[in-house]
């Protein structure tokens, strides 16, 4: 014994009445078992419709942001803008307002969150929220199309 506890002074199985024989195979099958059950939970959100529509414009603006993000230094410095580093950094403010915009939107949606729950005896519904997602969709896919229909054209 070089260092720490003998071997024999600790048991191997601490309860050695439930260790089985064919422990190894009955973890095999229980680990597919779970593994397969968390695989394929996830795929139940489908049916929410709040999920999926909201999961749609989340997708749409986060590959819409990034794609603006990447492109906007390139497109903005060539010809016929010929912007600076640091006017081309400005043109980020529009984003700022388009946030402002969003977020002066959404406090509204809360309203009438609160009328549709009036309406339908008190009771709110995650599905109430789908039509303030409508405004802000607009809006998004309003300004991402007035972007690249500008630096197609120039």
């Amino acid at each position: 014994m070089l260092v720490g506890f003998e071997e024999t002074l600790f048991p191997r199985f601490l309860f050695p009445e439930q260790r089985s024989s064919n422990s190894r195979r009955q973890y095999r099958r229980s680990f597919g078992t779970i593994y397969w059950t968390y695989f394929v939970r996830p795929f139940f959100l489908f049916g929410f419709p709040n999920v999926v529509i909201s999961g749609f414009i989340f997708a749409f603006g986060c590959t819409a942001g990034i794609l603006t993000f990447d492109t906007i230094s390139e497109i903005l410095t060539s010809k016929p803008y010929d912007f600076t580093i640091t006017a081309t950094g400005l043109v980020f403010l529009a984003a700022l307002l388009g946030n402002i915009v969003g977020w002066a939107t959404g406090v509204p949606g809360y309203y009438i969150v609160l009328r549709l729950a009036r309406r339908s005896g008190g009771v709110k519904e995650p599905e109430m929220r789908l039509w303030t997602l409508c405004t802000s969709s607009l809006y998004a896919a309003t300004g991402y199309f007035l972007y690249g229909r500008g630096a197609e054209k120039g």
